[in-house]
Parts: structure tokens; sequence; C-alpha cells
């Protein structure tokens, strides 16, 4: 069975009227993890007034994916995943779930046989599965930022970033802005490996020990695969980051001690301290929760954080906890155009 990360998950706003509630279950089929998220929520405010469940279980699609020179995710990975999503819409039963909601991302896009997956759930599950574009990920990252965070919608610039792709999006002027790259924590992983160390990449590859020289080789070759960060963006020099315990910003806040903002500096400091250390020190230090990322990614997602922030000028980092986009996808109405009937 999956390890499981179970989030803080009981949080309660003022009563609403029955009539106007629902119970709804969120799943974010990510590229490194498979989220679930089970909420009350109100349908004419669109907010979430309880949470009654979340956690995320690693299902390593991307690393699987960049291992196979055919393009396609392996037996193994997909009986992997539907072992996950199996157990997990038990849990969404149990809860009283109403109507249920899923989306799938970037490495589902990629993979030849990525459609084929998401049609097994549906056969098996009765669960519609929701292929997301970016741009849709990165909306439903700025959703999940917006409901979580204190910050006003004049101010607030999200940072979501998973296994295989990134998002930084923010309101302006009635329209909606974003900056995107095809790098995330599982991506960073296998380029430490090929591009940098010039090895051959399996899902079991570990690039440890990484030294600074290759941190500083590895940060070239994310520069080379990221587009000039827009005005809006390196103008505003602050980013609410969302993720859960295996994100890239969960790992920053758990090494710097708990602390939810932080600084590039920061990062730039961890890596100098943790670059050139095997995995059974990066595991002692990082690998804090049950089903925690291996040692391996604990260089390239520090690295990709450093990176990522200074080439868009983001000076301070806020660190959300969030379930993946589960808490955007639970308040977008569109997601749920009525009651699902999933399989028993």
């Amino acid at each position: 069975k999956a390890t499981v990360s179970v989030l803080n998950c009981r949080r309660k706003a003022g009563s609403v009227p029955a009539a106007k509630m629902t119970t709804r279950a969120a799943f974010d089929i990510g590229s490194g993890m498979t989220k679930l998220q089970v909420a009350k929520v109100c349908r004419r405010t669109r907010k979430i007034t309880e949470v009654l469940f979340a956690e995320e279980r690693p299902v390593k699609f991307a690393l699987d994916l960049k291992a196979n020179a055919d393009g396609r995710l392996s037996e193994a990975v997909q009986a992997e995943g539907m072992a996950v999503l199996r157990d997990q819409m038990a849990i969404a039963r149990r809860h009283g779930t109403e109507e249920y909601a899923a989306v799938a991302t970037e490495v589902f896009r990629l993979a030849k046989n990525g459609a084929d997956f998401l049609g097994k759930v549906l056969q098996a599950h009765g669960l519609q599965v929701q292929l997301v574009s970016q741009q849709q990920e990165a909306e439903l990252g700025y959703a999940t930022a917006a409901g979580l965070s204190t910050f006003a919608e004049s101010e607030l610039i999200s940072w979501d970033s998973g296994g295989g792709s990134f998002q930084i999006a923010t309101r302006m002027n009635g329209g909606f802005e974003t900056y995107m790259g095809k790098l995330g924590a599982s991506i960073g992983t296998a380029l430490c490996v090929t591009d940098v160390q010039k090895k051959t990449f399996n899902a079991d590859t570990s690039p440890n020990p990484v030294s600074l020289a290759e941190v500083q080789r590895l940060r070239e070759v994310y520069l080379s695969k990221l587009s000039a960060p827009p005005a809006w963006l390196t103008s505003h020099k602050t980013a609410v980051a969302v993720g859960g315990p295996n994100s890239i910003f969960n790992l920053a806040s758990h090494l710097l001690g708990g602390a939810a903002r932080y600084t590039p500096d920061d990062i730039w400091r961890l890596l100098e301290r943790y670059a050139g250390q095997g995995d059974d020190v990066l595991r002692a230090a990082s690998c804090a929760h049950t089903g925690s990322d291996p040692a391996a990614m604990v260089i390239p997602k520090l690295t990709l954080l450093f990176t990522v922030a200074r080439h868009c000028e983001i000076e301070t980092i806020h660190f959300v906890p969030a379930c993946g986009s589960c808490a955007g996808v639970l308040v977008t109405e569109s997601m749920y155009p009525a009651p699902a009937h999933a399989k028993m």
C-alpha cells in the first residue's frame, strides 16, 4: 500500500444554511503526488466551510515517464496510481461525498498513454478526470492561494510548483496573467542526472552527492528552459507559494526550521549546506513525514526553487500549506456541473 501524508484537515467557518451546502471531493492527480481533499462547500459564496479530510500520496508518474524511452507510463506505475485512487475513492465515500471532481496535470499531457490511463480511471471508478491545460493549472493554483492566504487579490501573486511544471499567476486589470514553465521536482531530478552528471536515468537513480559546481550547472540547465519573466512579476517581489508536504516550498520551510517566509538567499545557504552530501544525510534532514519524496530530489528541488525565484526577481516567498490545487477545484463551480455518480 502506498504511504500517506495527511494534511491538517479540520477547519470550520461560520454556519451556512444546509440548502446551500454540499460535500465535495477534489482529486488532483499530479506528476508526483495524487491528492484528495473532501470538504463542505457553500455553493452561494463558493467558500470552503469545513475540511473533512485531506491527504497526498506519492505516485511518481513523471519519474516513471522520464525513465521510459517509449514515452509511455509503465504498467507498474499505472497500477500503483489506480490502487491509490481506489483507496481515496473509498475515503471520499466514507465522508459522505455528494459531488466529485478530478484534474490531471502535466505528465498526462506528455505521456502517449496519459489519456488512456484517465479513461481507465473513469471505467474503474466512475471518476471523470479533466486533463487540464497549464493555464488552467495556474488558475486553480491562484484560486487555492486566494482561498488560503490573507493577501488581498490586488496584491496576490500565486506560485504552484509540482513534479512536472510550475505556474505563477495574478489578476490584473480584469484579466489573468501567468508565467509558467515545464520544470518541476521530478523533471529537475532527471535533468540533474542526465544533463549535468551525464548518466543514464531510471526511476531509482539518485544524483547524490551533488557538488556545488553541479548545482551551478543545474541552474544553467534550468535557466535554458525558462523564458524571460514579465514586468508584472519582476516588479512585484513577493509570491504566495502553495503546496503540500512534498512541495519544493515545504522542503525549504522544513530545512529552515518551519519558516513560513523566506528568501532566495535563505535557499542558497541551504544549497551550500547540503551540496556534496549523500542520500543518508539528506534523508535524515529532509524526509520528516510518511510518504516523503526520496533524498534524490532534495538538491534538484532546492535548486529549482532558488533558480525560479532569482530569475523572476522574487525577494520573499510566503509558503501556505495546501493539498495541491484541491482547494481551488472545490470552489470552482464549473468543475462540478452536476452531482457525480462515482462507482461504489
